[in-house]
């Protein structure tokens, strides 16, 4: 999808005649808002700016005229739509990794804390109470069949955290329920 959304970019030039040549380069300057696209975008609309007058201005009778008008015309087209078509594929130094993205603008996400469990948490990070917004339950009795396998021996790992250890239940209390579900079947 995202190959076919750079290249109906790159036809705006050509089925456009060059009157909107500026296209691709102002989507370049809108996804990435990096100073230097703002300027190509300035400089590619100045371009169809001059692309007008000289189709406008220019004589008939001017032949000479005509031949260096029609030659800038022409490259005029290949230089953007070869800036539309190689403009981002290829990474720049202090680019981050492009977002997948189905060919809409990206956006940016909001990042998440990290966590490590069994570990203390992040400085000004509360560890939850509950999880997945419902309140805290009673302990429940940890199930027989869901006994985990003695650890192999070696560096002492870190005790596990009071939220460990309720996530171990709520996925015990969540297996016995399936195998009921299953059986009842």
């Amino acid at each position: 999808m995202a190959i076919t959304v750079r290249l109906l970019f790159a036809s705006f030039p050509l089925w456009s005649l060059g009157l909107l040549a500026w296209v691709p380069s102002l989507r370049f300057a809108v996804l990435r808002r990096r100073p230097w696209d703002w300027l190509v975008f300035g400089a590619v609309l100045a371009m169809t700016v001059l692309y007008v007058v000289l189709l406008v201005a220019l004589p008939d009778d001017a032949d000479n005229l005509n031949a260096l008008a029609g030659a800038y015309v022409l490259l005029f087209l290949a230089g953007t739509v070869t800036h539309a078509v190689v403009g981002d594929l290829f990474p720049r130094p202090g680019d981050a990794p492009p977002a997948p993205h189905n060919g809409h603008f990206p956006y940016s996400a909001p990042t998440l804390p990290s966590v490590t469990y069994g570990h203390a948490p992040a400085p000004g990070h509360t560890p939850a109470t509950h999880g997945y917004g419902y309140p805290p339950s009673a302990a429940t009795p940890a199930s027989p069949a869901a006994a985990s396998p003695a650890p192999p021996p070696g560096p002492a790992a870190p005790a596990p955290s009071p939220r460990m250890r309720q996530v171990a239940s709520e996925l015990d209390e969540l297996g016995d329920l399936l195998r009921k579900h299953e059986g009842g079947r």
